[in-house]
């Protein structure tokens, strides 16, 4: 189960797991087109060398500022991925009644708020199959493919 905070982002299997958090309200409003993403984070600013926590006016969640990154599927649905104040990797996104639960995808990714999880790839011939990447504690990048069926390859080195 997913506790308060939400944490969005990297390699499970890889790089390492994070606790499993829960959202709270809010998040950091992004609007994606396609391959591209549109970032307006709304929450506190951090000082120099700290990191603020942002959330998601529509999917809710607790997360790092500039951390997150939605998807808009060939539905025309949304699903959002986020690193989570645990710098785990999740997801949540609009259903047929509302919004999923969140998810975690595991993972440890470093470097929150330098937009440290994106879409990396995006199948041309089926867009319900793609890759989300992140950067790992190795300083590494790790990528995460969701295949057309809905399930996902896990945390790789890419």
């Amino acid at each position: 189960m997913i506790s308060k905070y939400l944490a969005v982002a990297a390699a499970s299997v890889v790089v390492g797991s994070g606790l499993a958090l829960s959202p709270t309200a809010g998040a950091v409003p992004k609007a994606a087109q396609a391959v591209t993403s549109a970032r307006s984070d709304t929450g506190a600013a951090g000082e120099a060398g700290t990191l603020a926590w942002c959330s998601h006016p529509k999917f809710g969640g607790s997360y790092y500022c500039k951390s997150s990154y939605v998807h808009v599927l060939p539905n025309g649905k949304q699903q959002i991925f986020a690193i989570g104040t645990n710098k785990a990797a999740w997801t949540r996104w609009e259903t047929g009644g509302g919004l999923s639960k969140w998810t975690s995808l595991g993972g440890q990714c470093i470097e929150p708020g330098n937009d440290s999880i994106n879409l990396y790839w995006k199948n041309p011939a089926n867009h319900w199959n793609f890759k989300i990447q992140c950067k790992g504690t190795d300083h590494k990048r790790y990528l995460d493919e969701r295949y057309a069926n809905g399930t996902w390859s896990g945390w790789r080195r890419g």
